[in-house]
């Protein structure tokens, strides 16, 4: 248990009135990163590239 700087238990100060919430991001590419895959003995597996990587960055609480 963390205490404040004047010693009060930070628990204690939250009330009705307050809404504590807990942030987090996440990111959304366009393209997939290969993992794992099959593939016949002498045919390399291929994976197209499309040149760009855009993305959208979520920000939810």
């Amino acid at each position: 248990m963390k205490i404040t700087e004047n010693g009060e238990d930070p628990k204690k100060l939250i009330t009705d009135e307050i809404v504590l919430l807990h942030v987090d991001e996440t990111h959304v590419r366009t393209y997939q990163a290969l993992r794992t895959t099959w593939a016949e003995v002498g045919n390399q597996k291929q994976v197209p590239s499309y040149g760009h990587h855009a993305h959208v960055s979520i920000f939810g609480a």
